[in-house]
């Protein structure tokens, strides 16, 4: 018996024994309470659609994937949802790398992958280093967690090498996902529109929350109404794209706006004439459609929020000299550049606070967040943690720019055009939006990441150029 199917043998008996034991359990409770055996038929049903999950691969990555949505709202404290999806985040994890090292299967394949593999590896041990100044453990733990999500990368570029059933897949799950963060966004920017009791109120009114995804599921969605085979997949786009770009207009996210905007230029570039033209089709609708609609619902309200956002979005030319967060943005730059200077190899670690001065709130102010994402990272984790996620960020996507060049599949070239164009902006908002530090930007780097490489390692196995190893 080789080794893939000894692994096999031994996660189906233990899922059966595991089985066996959850059965025991209810019975259990059942003889102590009577109306414990309710449980039961919850308990098989689970058990059963557990083992239908773990024995296909794919939908396991795909309820995985897709379960990041009950988890990015950022609700105050930690959920039954939460806690459930990351200890199936956790186990799933441990359950993947157990395989490949007990298979011997490879891992890495290049000088990138290594580097990003040894700074996961590398992460946890830093925890002597908050200690030792004296940082916060509570900190260090939630961005424990939060990185974890950066380790999807490797069974994400897997499905993706695997087949084209592993993209579409892939990204369904993330668009449905991004969907699903849009329409929950409307209704809590619903809500504070009940609540609001003066006009500023409805003006100023905003959801900042996923908006990272939303600009990027709103270029994937761009770049599936101009590339989709057929009508109806384009239609699908069109439907997804207006829901999530309403949903980013939302967010008054100024960076994410200008990231978006950038995005669609290097889209249409890249494309050809009929599907610039489909792009340049959806987006008027889009603009138009929301008009009509916000106006017809939201009326007097509706004016409001118009100039709300005309006023956000004519902002961003004078924003670096006159919005105080962003001033605040640079102060704090400045502060963590000479800290960094203190300690540039090894870093400061998770959890550590640093001080200056907040023009907002006129005084001293205490934190561990650096919204600069470079920045962040130096201070956090030192040369070798900026290094490792540059080189990373920055080979993939001149990997993946030569492999745009090749002959793809429709979809496989969706998706790559999809996270290359994402990848590339977001460079610009990494300037003033940290993403390493969030659980959604987090799985979505390891997402856009992993797409690339995987569609480039696939096109290399049927024969394609040379292995590059940058």
């Amino acid at each position: 018996m080789d080794a893939t199917a000894l692994v096999l043998r031994r996660g189906q008996y233990a899922l059966n024994v595991g089985l066996a034991f959850g059965i025991a359990l209810v019975l259990l409770v059942a003889g102590l309470s009577p109306t414990g055996l309710l449980l039961l038929p919850l308990i098989l049903s689970v058990s059963v659609a557990a083992v239908f999950v773990v024995r296909r691969p794919l939908v396991n990555l795909f309820l995985l994937l897709f379960g990041i949505a009950f988890t990015s709202g950022y609700t105050e404290g930690i959920t039954a949802v939460e806690l459930l999806h990351g200890s199936y985040l956790l186990v799933y994890l441990v359950a993947w790398f157990a395989d490949r090292l007990v298979t011997r299967k490879q891992i890495v394949s290049n000088s990138p992958e290594r580097m990003f593999l040894l700074f996961l590896i590398v992460l946890p041990f830093t925890v002597f280093i908050t200690i030792l100044l004296q940082g916060s453990l509570r900190e260090y733990a939630q961005e424990m967690f939060a990185l974890m999500h950066l380790a999807l990368y490797f069974p994400i570029r897997d499905a993706c090498r695997r087949s084209e059933r592993g993209n579409v897949a892939v990204v369904t799950a993330f668009l449905l996902l991004a969907a699903y963060a849009a329409v929950r966004n409307g209704f809590l920017y619903r809500e504070n529109l009940l609540e609001a009791t003066m006009g500023w109120q409805v003006e100023k009114n905003r959801i900042a929350v996923n908006d990272g995804i939303l600009m990027t599921s709103s270029l994937f969605f761009t770049a599936l109404v101009g590339m989709g085979p057929t009508r109806l997949i384009r239609l699908a786009g069109a439907l997804g794209g207006i829901t999530t770009l309403i949903g980013l207009v939302l967010t008054q996210s100024r960076a994410f706006w200008v990231c978006f905007l950038v995005g669609v230029a290097m889209i249409l570039f890249i494309l050809q004439g009929t599907e610039r033209r489909r792009i340049v089709l959806l987006i008027t609708v889009t603009g138009v459609l929301t008009l009509a609609v916000g106006l017809f619902i939201l009326r007097s309200d509706f004016l409001l929020i118009l100039l709300g956002l005309t006023e956000r979005f004519t902002s961003i030319g004078t924003a670096a000299t006159q919005d105080i967060s962003l001033i605040n943005r640079f102060r704090e730059s400045k502060v963590v550049l000479g800290l960094i200077a203190d300690n540039p190899v090894v870093g400061h670690g998770a959890g550590v606070g640093y001080l200056f001065f907040e023009i907002g709130r006129s005084g001293t102010d205490t934190d561990s967040l650096v919204h600069n994402a470079f920045l962040g990272l130096w201070y956090k984790w030192g040369i070798w943690g900026l290094f490792a996620i540059v080189y990373m960020w920055g080979s993939t996507i001149a990997v993946g720019l030569r492999t745009l060049r090749e002959r793809l599949t429709p979809f496989r070239r969706l998706a790559m055009v999809g996270a290359l164009s994402s990848l590339c902006v977001y460079v610009i908002s990494a300037n003033t939006a940290n993403p390493f530090l969030l659980n959604d930007s987090l799985f979505l780097f390891a997402l856009l990441f992993a797409l690339v490489r995987g569609n480039t390692a696939a096109l290399k196995e049927q024969g394609g150029p040379q292995q590059d190893r940058r």
